[in-house]
């Protein structure tokens, strides 16, 4: 299974935005991130940021900052991307990835791996590329409509 970026299209800004997801794990990676979550916003469009689909969520604006300080020191762990996909045009750019959680919860427990899809919506504002939309979802077994929340990556 490759890690990280394996594709991109021939354009540079698609090729940006590939820079940008890897920053954002990083960013997640980063031990400041526990203390200070909502550090990883400037990634985001703070005012038109629309987030969804995770647990029936649907949260805009600040609601995402506030989500982020909410649920991100609950979890010790580290976040990896996989399969991660661009494109881009002058000044809007779409991203699909896998991001993959290994730890477990603040309050112990055994170790833990959450397994998401991600679609992000990206707009170039002042000349830097910002996240306006953000989907996550579970694998979900067709046969069952359960989701699969640890299942191995393809």
């Amino acid at each position: 299974m490759e890690k990280g970026i394996v594709m991109a299209s021939a354009n540079d800004a698609a090729n940006e935005i590939l820079a940008r997801e890897n920053a954002l794990m990083e960013a997640k990676n980063h031990p400041d991130f526990e203390k200070n979550p909502t550090r990883i916003m400037h990634f985001y469009d703070g005012d038109a940021i629309q987030l969804f689909d995770l647990h029936d969520m649907q949260l805009e604006g600040a609601a995402v900052a506030d989500m982020f300080d909410r649920v991100s020191p609950t979890f010790i762990g580290q976040c990896q991307i996989h399969n991660v996909r661009a494109v881009a045009g002058a000044d809007v750019a779409f991203s699909s990835l896998v991001e993959e959680y290994t730890g477990h919860l603040r309050d112990g427990g055994d170790d833990i791996t959450l397994v998401f899809r991600m679609t992000h919506g990206w707009k170039k504002i002042d000349g830097e590329w910002k996240i306006v939309h953000e989907h996550w979802s579970f694998p979900v077994d067709a046969a069952t409509g359960q989701a699969r929340i640890a299942d191995p990556l393809p």
